[in-house]
């Protein structure tokens, strides 16, 4: 019903953004991937006559996506925003940008994490703007050294709370930047720059 309501307004619109799924998509259980089959046929019909879709969720006490994750089989992007962790309400708009899928690859540093925030461009804050600053050397120096440990992706995944993607790019990442040796069959961990005298095994990378 809510989909045929929506039809006649979409006619020459190039982006529609829905906000957010807990409200909008009432068909059956979060969790029940099969209810969300029909929203996803839909969805689908909208990128073949050329509608880009905006969806906005919320995370679960698990700082996951809450319900079903068949929800990411169609997504070209998935970003997921976090609080920092030294995070205070007096801050308002400040987040950590993480991406968790990205259909397309992106070169360089394009799919790295990021921390935005919406500033004051005056004393008397009539005016504001967008600020952003890269989270690669915390949350990279972090990964390196929890792979130096021994840990695996999906163990490192878990203590910083990202996805195992996004981990995987961060290996990858710290690899390019020296921090870890990339061997035949696993992964060797260069500890304070210099070759160590005994190597602790890592899980083998795989391509993201």
């Amino acid at each position: 019903m809510g989909q045929r309501a929506l039809n006649p307004l979409l006619s020459g619109v190039d982006l529609v953004i829905f906000d957010n799924l807990s409200t909008l998509c009432t068909n059956g259980s979060e969790s029940a991937s099969d209810a969300w089959v029909p929203i996803q046929n839909w969805l689908l019909k909208l990128r073949r006559q050329g509608v880009a879709v905006v969806l906005v969720h919320h995370a679960g006490t698990n700082c996951r996506q809450r319900g079903t994750s068949r929800r990411e089989d169609a997504l070209d992007t998935v970003i997921a925003l976090r609080r920092p962790e030294d995070y205070s309400p007096g801050q308002g708009a400040r987040f950590e940008v993480h991406f968790e899928k990205l259909r397309n690859r992106v070169g360089g540093d394009g799919a790295l994490p990021f921390e935005a925030k919406l500033a004051a461009t005056s004393t008397d804050e009539t005016g504001v703007r967008w600020l952003h600053c890269d989270l690669r050397p915390p949350v990279q120096k972090q990964a390196a050294q929890l792979f130096k440990d021994g840990l695996s992706v999906r163990e490192v995944a878990a203590m910083l709370r990202i996805s195992k993607t996004e981990t995987g790019r961060l290996r990858l990442r710290a690899v390019a930047d020296g921090l870890l040796v990339s061997g035949h069959r696993d992964d060797r961990v260069l500890a304070n720059g210099h070759d160590p005298a005994s190597w602790i095994a890592a899980d083998h990378l795989s391509p993201i």
